[in-house]
């Protein structure tokens, strides 16, 4: 569909396209009005996703003034991206407001939430709601958009017109994550099930898991009776209605039997749902340890096909790491003739973006032991190059961290920052708010950092992010599909090398040291995209490099 520049004006949130904007635009609502339902966008940093998505979904809406977009993002950073840089409005889940009533309590737990009564009026949780769903287009992350997509497919009726998935690359894994659960002995007892000493151990036949699963279902049903009486026995509303405020023991004990019924509500739906599929055929692993079991259904493309496909009318597809349009309708069980694939380039100048390849030696499991040594003294040299600058560095794995931390040099030490599940936003701030030449080290640092300008001029590839097949689940896809490894390591591979350059006036140069780097290139070299294989350079090449930076 080719728009007039009048058309195209009013869609466009910005004064002008950049490079061939317009051109992706077009061929996306082209294939919309040639009756594709699914358009897979592969686009690298910098492209303008986030612009592309908005403009196609003003052009949709101009036809049926009733339109209605979302866009889902996997980070509530992107959400607030779209917020501030587009003004598109945003929903959360309840859990991330706060309840009026009781500010000490959020919007799951809070007082009109916790009972059967209606949400007070002025609930920022129900207002939320209302303003995206009155808006022409809204952002939400896929956690919440696909446990309302559960209800909404059970009614048969669409929630939305178009919607966008971006970072689609992990949309298979968010969409397993909704039966994706862990069970522990300790958990059950606390959600109120006597396990009667007896979990599941390894070698458990799938017919008496199905049939533990089914005992734990019925016990905690049970139990929800049990915790609603205790809601009621709290009495929050008399004393509301008595006092004008609730007392801190009240909210105390409100808060903890409320999060009590919200573990088991959870346990149940995710068990049900895992039942669900297993009777339709899709296999589950379970992965046992001391008194636990996690259970993970082993393909997302039937949850997609019945919780997502039919929720909108047409969707578009957006990340930087979409390798093959076969790989990606094979994983979400999309029609290859229902999809229509784009791929764009990158823009930014070949020299500002190099990777130096300088093999160290293998990180593979039985010759790490022997390259590690030369892996920290490599990173230590890296690190006094560039003694000036911000970086990252990325471990793959904790041992190797550690082992980094132990290695590396005082002079250098002293810069290294690394993220903990506990801290981890607290590093972050004090990394983007300081002006020392401070370097984030991390094994799993791989997506949804913008490290732009002097946030980052260097970053290490210590280890190939090889997916570790002694994870039980892994293991069952590799051996099914190896194309899909491959992909899913190269897929991790360009977003960790893809933090640091962000603009097509960036500078950024990254190393991977690893030599089973080239044993990925010789077997699944054309999984890359082309422009990511053009940055690729022999380390001998680094110094010619770096002067070609210097002219430009």
């Amino acid at each position: 569909m080719n728009l007039t520049d009048e058309q195209f004006s009013r869609f466009f949130p910005f004064d002008y396209p950049r490079y061939d904007q317009r051109e992706v635009i077009e061929k996306i609502l082209t294939a919309f009005d040639s009756g594709k339902r699914h358009v897979i966008l592969s686009a690298p940093t910098g492209s303008g996703k986030s612009v592309i998505a908005v403009t196609v979904a003003n052009a949709l809406r101009d036809r049926n003034f009733s339109f209605h977009s979302e866009i889902i993002t996997s980070q509530k950073c992107l959400q607030e991206q779209y917020y501030h840089d587009l003004n598109i409005p945003i929903v959360y889940g309840k859990s991330n407001y706060t309840c009026k009533l009781s500010p000490v309590l959020n919007c799951e737990c809070g007082v009109c939430g916790g009972s059967k009564q209606k949400a007070c009026n002025d609930c920022p949780y129900t207002l939320a709601i209302s303003a995206a769903r009155n808006a022409s287009i809204c952002s939400t992350n896929y956690a919440f958009f696909l446990q309302r997509n559960k209800f909404y497919a059970a009614s048969n009726s669409l929630y939305a017109d178009f919607i966008v998935f971006d970072e689609c690359h992990n949309l298979e894994q968010e969409i397993l994550q909704m039966c994706t659960f862990k069970i522990t002995d300790e958990r059950l007892q606390y959600l109120g099930y006597n396990t009667k000493g007896y979990i599941p151990v390894y070698g458990t036949s799938e017919e008496n898991l199905i049939a533990w699963l089914n005992d734990v279902k019925a016990g905690l049903k049970i139990e929800i009776v049990k915790v609603g009486h205790l809601l009621q026995k709290i009495d929050i509303f008399n004393s509301l209605s008595k006092n004008g405020k609730i007392s801190p023991n009240e909210l105390r004990e409100h808060k903890k039997v409320h999060t009590r019924l919200k573990g088991i509500v959870s346990y149940i739906n995710q068990i049900s749902l895992l039942l669900e599929q297993y009777q339709e055929g899709n296999r589950f692993i379970a992965t046992f340890g001391n008194k636990e079991i996690e259970f993970k259904l082993l393909h997302g493309s039937s949850l997609f096909q019945k919780y997502v496909s039919n929720s909108a009318v047409c969707f578009l597809h957006m990340s930087a790491t979409i390798l093959s349009k076969e790989q990606h309708c094979k994983n979400l069980g999309i029609d290859l003739d229902d999809a229509e694939y784009i791929s764009c380039e990158s823009r930014f100048p070949l020299y500002n973006r190099p990777i130096f390849y300088d093999p160290i030696g293998s990180m593979a499991f039985k010759d790490k032991r022997s390259t590690i040594p030369k892996m920290v003294k490599r990173v230590d040299e890296i690190l006094t190059q560039y003694k000036n600058d911000k970086g990252i560095i990325h471990t793959i794995s904790y041992e190797l961290t550690e082992a980094m931390m132990a290695g590396i040099s005082n002079k250098n030490n002293w810069r290294i920052l690394v993220p903990r599940p506990g801290n981890r936003q607290e590093v972050l701030n004090h990394f983007y708010t300081s002006d020392e030449p401070l370097v984030l080290m991390s094994p799993s640092l791989t997506e949804g950092l913008d490290l732009k300008d002097d946030l980052s001029r260097f970053c290490i590839v210590c280890k190939m992010p090889f997916a570790n097949t002694n994870d039980q689940w892994i293991k069952e896809r590799q051996q099914e599909d190896q194309t899909w490894y491959a992909a899913n390591t190269c897929t991790v591979l360009m977003q960790m090398t893809g933090r640091s350059v962000r603009s097509e006036k960036d500078v950024a140069s990254t190393y991977i040291l690893d030599s089973c780097f080239n044993f990925l290139v010789y077997k699944h070299g054309n999984l890359f995209p082309k422009w990511w294989q053009e940055s690729v350079f022999s380390i001998e090449d680094e110094n010619a490099i770096k002067e070609k930076q210097q002219e430009h």
